[in-house]
Parts: C-alpha cells; structure tokens; sequence
C-alpha cells in the first residue's frame, strides 16, 4: 500500500494510507471441489473476477471482498487460505460458497 503526506491542520504533512476499495460479492463460480474459482457482482464495475486476481488483490491489501448475510446485513469477509478463497475468518462461521448464486444466475 502506498502512503502519500497531507497537511494536518496544524501544518505538519502526515501519511496517510490509500483507501481499501469493498467490493461486494453477489455470486460465484465454483469447480467440481467446490473450490471459488470467480467472484461477480452485476451491479458493480468490476462485474466478474478470477480468484487468482481476488486472491492477489486482498493479499497486496487493495480490495476486501466480502458477502452480506441476509437479513442481518453483516459483512463476512473473504480471506486466502493455503491458496484458496475462504468466505469468513478461520476460525469464525464462514458462509458455505453454495449459498451464493452462480456467476452464470448472476445478472443486473
């Protein structure tokens, strides 16, 4: 992450970091394992990702993806795990990647 000075108000520069974009996650593809091999959200400007893409962007800290629990509206985050996308923190409830819609049933 990358971190630029800005005048505080009283006239000392201070870093600030880049902000962390949050993006959505309304569906995903999976293989035969189960595994998440695409990420989409219609209604977003990125639409459709490739885990490795996902993966690498919440690794360098520029995206958090996450999944929004009905009804609740709380943010389960995804996280890499031995190379793989996990919904949810270890050790915490995840959200099972079948309880999302398909990439191909997610359309705007």
């Amino acid at each position: 992450m990358t971190s630029i000075a800005t005048p505080s108000r009283h006239g000392v520069s201070t870093p600030i970091q880049d902000r962390i974009e949050e993006r959505r996650v309304r569906g995903a593809a999976l293989d035969d394992h189960g595994d998440i091999v695409a990420l989409c959200n219609p209604y977003a400007h990125w639409q459709r990702i490739t885990r490795w893409v996902a993966m690498r962007e919440i690794e360098e800290g520029r995206c958090r993806y996450y999944v929004q629990r009905n009804g609740s509206g709380d943010k389960v985050y995804l996280t890499v795990e031995e190379g793989r996308l996990r919904i949810g923190e270890l050790g915490e409830p995840g959200i099972d990647p079948d309880e999302l819609a398909g990439c191909e049933d997610c359309t705007g």
